[in-house]
């Protein structure tokens, strides 16, 4: 059978493609967060750190009661 990168699911994250590469969506926990200026500068400025040694992010699902990092 046929196994599409959207169908699957690895403990509590999606493995979805974007822009042709595999990324993980984790969930964030505490949902009752403001999403605010101060935020959305403090993600862009993690998603521009480039090490060996981090997580890359590439973004964020912020609208609605299921948000989460994208890495």
């Amino acid at each position: 059978s046929n196994t599409n990168a959207t169908d699957i699911s690895l403990t509590n994250c999606s493995v979805c493609l974007y822009k042709g590469f595999l990324v993980r969506q984790h969930p964030i926990c505490q949902i009752d967060f403001p999403v605010n200026s101060r935020l959305l500068k403090e993600l862009e400025e993690i998603r521009d750190m480039n090490h060996p040694n981090l997580l890359r992010i590439v973004g964020a699902s912020l609208e609605g009661d299921k948000r989460a990092l994208v890495t």
